[in-house]
């Protein structure tokens, strides 16, 4: 199955919100909080990003095909 984006790639947008709420509860928010600075302070100096509730699109020109996760490690890649 092939899929492809139905617009031409200058007109595709990809939202950052999808309008909901962050958290589902002040326990759930947070949780996520707690999360990312930990995180964040574990990771402090190496080449990485630390992220909460932001969109992940993985296919381009499918701004459809996304998930939102509570929280999201992106390590760098290592130069060659």
């Amino acid at each position: 199955m092939v899929i492809s984006p139905a617009q031409p790639a200058e007109a595709i947008l990809y939202p950052s919100s999808d309008g909901k709420p962050v958290a589902e509860s002040y326990a759930h928010l947070y949780a996520l909080l707690v999360t990312l600075e930990v995180l964040r302070q574990y990771l402090e100096g190496q080449p990485s990003a630390v992220l909460g509730n932001q969109f992940m699109y993985y296919a381009q020109g499918l701004p459809r095909l996304r998930v939102a996760p509570d929280v999201m490690y992106a390590k760098a890649r290592r130069q060659l």
